[in-house]
């Protein structure tokens, strides 16, 4: 088509950015040739320009009017309308450009931009996909197919995306910052923070890569670093949503849950479509004991993005710190979380048959978590790592974690170096794939719900036999043809309604569920405090997101009980200003609080104890780890029996070591023995003494026999597995 030279010389207004020229020529245009397609679709693209949308889409409309079949105007259209947020709209006019020029790479990754936006991921994966296929040098086209894999949790191929794009247009910088928050996920944090430098040197007005340097120095455990990268980022856009959810997360791990909450809320009044702050904000909440708040914003940001994993994941894991929820709609909603996200991985599912189903045949057991450092699952899954029998098990470990320390080197100890596998840097596929690969015959998910996990790894099948156990106190959801078992006890889960609760198979061991080993250097028990200070002190160190409103009300009963006693907490959370609000609203005397800071090292965690006579469990999510510690120094500890596992591990702890009269079976019955103990100063003195040799002795510290016990259970599994194929 040749265009008339008034229309070329208003195109060349219009390419210069001199709108109001090129406009003031198209309608002169039109004055002489009221039909002139051209005109008025590049009228209605100035239109847009100017950010008047309406005018622009009536202008590209009779543009269409007059030349039906021309696929730009369509095009222009589209793009119109997903500028005006009518996404639905625009797929039509994206698909009526296609239909006329099937092979525009262009319009297929606007097309898949707008599906993007309404959400239908799968189908805007498949666009961007067929985008750069019909036009391999489309650089924004990568960008959106890497941000679509990012969101999928594909995270090398998003950072594969970015590479190609970037080897076309090596100065785009979303296209770093894209690489580096792929490259952050992968732990490869080094290089994203190359990337991110190089994308702010790019732009640097643009606070996004500040943000992306803040992530990589919080995962690093450098928060005050992060604190200044995403205040930098702030001074660069106020109002820039990521920046705020950057410095709050720096806040809330440095313990500043106050100004943390600030920066959250503004996040979500910036964006309230933007799930993550309020599921972060949700998690701060728990600590500061707003239980009820908190299910309600990670219920919004689970209906704000259905298709992402992480917040709902987060709300499984926050039912079982709430009082008052029904453990059936608890299950139900784990059920719920496997459906939406898991079973789509059904096609990627390895064969669940044994490879090689021989009963009696030597087995390779997989061990997965993020949790091989100092953290509770380290030091109960240290006595199985430490006691297999190397001759009829083998273990393998997938450790992914960022930042190994002297545990996870001490743990490593007890591995041979070719089965240790480093797999933070794997994605869930390439994880899948890895451990397909080292014949895993038993795969065991150490962490359940919490932060860190890979059950989506789990989803696709890659051991024929998987197994949760110990980081999770609930069911994973999965199906039981995808994690077929369970371990427990019949304390924690006593037979009959648990097993309804799961969608596993509930393998009850023999004694107890549980092996503790204890640190090597922990400091010896001191004598009870009292002896020094003339009063009881109280003591909880557990999690502040397990203390409810329903336990503080217990907790002023007891110290109404026992005059001139104390209560002395230690939390990250419990130096915040809104705690003590919320204990003296429960009418908790502020004179008898004692709220400790938390330790720089787990040593002086555990020294703390000293100034400790008895230990009060949470309820209804009791302690694992504080029970053992507290009791490995020497501090008897009272327990209140619930009905579910969350409820049951200290009855589980407390009868393996032959104390089941400070097991509390009403919450009457929890204050009056906490009470009668602190009343008996001759019996708080024999336990400081012989709790440590009382628990030495005991089957949760008898790791030979456990790890036996534990090989019965596989093997108990393994045959179960091998008849299933015959």
């Amino acid at each position: 088509m040749t265009v008339p030279q008034s229309l070329e010389v208003a195109m060349k207004h219009h390419q210069a950015g001199r709108l109001e020229e090129a406009r003031s020529l198209y309608l002169q245009i039109l004055q002489t040739d009221p039909n002139q397609p051209d005109a008025m679709n590049l009228l209605g693209f100035a239109a847009r320009q100017s950010g008047n949308h309406a005018q622009a889409i009536e202008w590209t409309r009779k543009a269409i009017a007059l030349a039906p079949n021309d696929s730009r105007f369509h095009f222009n259209l589209g793009e119109t309308l997903r500028a005006a947020g009518q996404h639905e709209q625009a797929i039509d006019a994206y698909r009526a450009a296609l239909e006329r020029d099937p092979k525009s790479g262009m319009a297929h990754h606007a097309l898949g931009l707008a599906l993007e936006r309404l959400k239908r991921d799968d189908e805007a994966l498949h666009e961007f996909e067929r985008a750069i296929a019909l036009n391999p040098r489309l650089a924004h086209a990568y960008e959106s197919l890497a941000n679509a894999y990012y969101r999928r949790d594909e995270h090398a191929k998003a950072a594969d995306a970015c590479r190609k794009g970037l080897a076309i247009d090596p100065n785009r910088a979303p296209l770093h910052a894209q690489l580096a928050a792929a490259l952050t996920e992968l732990h490869d944090c080094q290089a994203a923070m190359a990337e991110n430098q190089q994308a702010a040197a790019l732009w640097p007005q643009w606070a996004m890569p500040h943000v992306g340097m803040a992530t990589i120095l919080q995962s690093q455990g450098k928060l005050v670093e992060a604190e200044q990268c995403a205040r930098r980022a702030i001074a660069l856009d106020a109002n820039f949503v990521p920046a705020h959810n950057a410095l709050a997360l720096s806040l809330d791990r440095q313990g500043r849950l106050g100004e943390a909450r600030q920066h959250y809320e503004r996040s979500i009044a910036l964006a309230p479509d933007d799930p993550r702050a309020r599921a972060n904000l949700a998690i701060l909440l728990q600590q500061q004991l707003e239980h009820e708040k908190s299910l309600e914003l990670l219920q919004q940001a689970v209906a704000l993005q259905p298709a992402f994993a992480a917040p709902h994941g987060m709300l499984l894991a926050a039912m079982n710190y709430a009082d008052g929820i029904c453990p059936k709609k608890i299950a139900a909603e784990h059920r719920a979380w496997a459906a939406k996200h898991a079973t789509k991985f059904a096609p990627q599912c390895h064969d669940a048959r044994p490879d090689d189903p021989k009963i009696d045949r030597p087995l390779r057991i997989g061990y997965l978590s993020a949790d091989f450092i100092e953290h509770p699952v380290a030091h109960f899954i240290e006595p199985i790592l430490a006691g297999h029998n190397r001759r009829d098990f083998q273990p393998i470990v997938f450790c992914d974690t960022a930042r190994p320390d002297d545990m996870t080197h001490r743990l490593r100890g007890f591995i041979g170096p070719q089965e240790w596998h480093n797999v933070q840097t794997l994605d869930d596929c390439a994880l899948a794939r890895c451990i397909r690969e080292n014949r895993i015959d038993i795969l065991l998910d150490l962490a359940g719900h919490t932060c860190g996990n890979r059950l989506l790894v789990l989803a696709r099948k890659p051991a024929p036999v998987q197994v949760t156990y110990l980081g999770y106190p609930n069911t994973t959801g999965l199906p039981s043809s995808i994690v077929g078992w369970r371990i427990t006890d019949a304390h924690c889960d006593p037979p009959g309604d648990a097993d309804g609760l799961h969608t596993e198979r509930l393998l009850r061991m023999p004694r107890t569920f549980l092996c503790y080993a204890p640190s090597h250097d922990a400091p010896r028990p001191a004598p009870p405090p009292f002896l020094v200070k003339g009063f009881i002190t109280f003591g909880s160190f557990n999690n502040a997101a397990k203390i409810t409103r329903k336990m503080l009300c217990l907790w002023k009963q007891i110290l109404e009980r026992v005059p001139g006693s104390r209560l002395l907490l230690k939390n990250k959370a419990l130096d915040d200003a809104g705690i003590r609000e919320c204990f003296g609203r429960c009418g908790i005397d502020a004179g008898r609080l004692v709220l400790a800071p938390p330790e720089m090292s787990h040593l002086s965690h555990l020294d703390r104890y000293r100034e400790v006579d008895i230990a009060l469990d949470t309820f209804p999510y009791h302690g694992t780890t504080t029970t053992c510690e507290a009791t490995w120094m020497g501090v008897p500890v009272i327990t209140l029996a619930g009905d579910v596992h969350r409820a049951r591990v200290g009855v589980s702890l407390l009868n393996s070591l032959g104390l089941p009269q400070f097991i509390a079976k009403t919450p009457e019955q929890y204050v009056e023995l906490a009470a009668s103990l602190a009343g008996d100063m001759d019996q708080l003195q024999k336990l400081r003494r012989e709790l440590r040799l009382r628990m030495q002795a005991s089957a949760l510290m008898d790791g030979a026999t456990f790890t036996r016990d534990l090989e019965g259970a596989y093997r108990a599994m393994w045959t179960a597995a091998c008849n299933a194929t015959s």
